[in-house]
């Protein structure tokens, strides 16, 4: 994830942080979701989660960007296509309502629901927040 980062942010100026699995939060079915909240100096309206497993963001899904997995594809683009996106947010005062323009995660969210039940519960409670907060330097 960091040669990710490092290759798309080589300065550091946009990619605040990376929730990694150290700061999700595993459920019992083995699913590890990534919990926005633990951040005590970001706001909501100001983060977003780009993963490549659309229930790690199910607590925040107006945050959540989906990526497909990389599978060596010469031809992808996706991430260059997701960082131009990213850099048009610099000003925006709450970039959820873009990023569901630009994900329509809601969408997939509701396609999966549809195929499988209920998948809000997948979605981290507040009683499930058991990391302590963290802070994202920049």
């Amino acid at each position: 994830m960091q040669t990710i980062v490092k290759r798309l942010d080589p300065e550091g100026r946009y990619i605040a942080g990376i929730l990694d699995r150290r700061l999700c939060i595993q459920r019992e079915d083995a699913f590890y979701i990534k919990d926005l909240r633990i951040i005590a100096n970001r706001r909501m309206e100001h983060m977003v989660i780009v993963d490549n497993m659309p229930f790690s963001f199910l607590s925040q899904l107006d945050n959540g960007i989906y990526v497909p997995s990389y599978c060596g594809q010469k031809d992808d683009d996706e991430l260059r296509r997701i960082m131009a996106f990213l850099l048009t947010l610099g000003n925006v005062p709450d970039v959820r309502p873009q990023v569901q323009k630009f994900a329509g995660v809601m969408r997939l969210y509701a396609q999966y629901s549809n195929a499988t039940g209920n998948v809000a519960e997948f979605g981290a409670s507040n009683s499930e927040l058991s990391h302590p907060s963290v802070e994202l330097e920049m």
